[in-house]
């Protein structure tokens, strides 16, 4: 059961930090500032180092926020991994 958690949170996540380069269907519906809110959310707590990132590195932003979802994952799978 936490592996299918972790690969939904996994691929929610990942659409989630696409979503400000597709079109707004594609953004669950959210609005410009709120889709990349859900992003940053779902990456806590590596997307507190956000603000030290330059303003004009947009690009290091959502990879931080990708690198935080992938850490995250792995941090379910593992103990999805311990639990069985």
């Amino acid at each position: 059961m936490i592996a299918r958690i972790a690969v939904l949170y996994l691929v929610v996540g990942l659409l989630a930090c696409a979503a400000p380069w597709f079109d707004q269907a594609f953004a669950f519906g959210l609005s410009g500032l709120l889709r990349s809110t859900l992003a940053m959310l779902l990456s806590l707590p590596w997307s507190l180092l956000a603000p030290y990132v330059p303003e004009s590195q947009v690009t290091l932003v959502t990879l931080l926020c990708v690198m935080g979802i992938l850490i995250n994952y792995g941090a379910l799978r593992w103990l999805a991994a311990r639990a069985e």
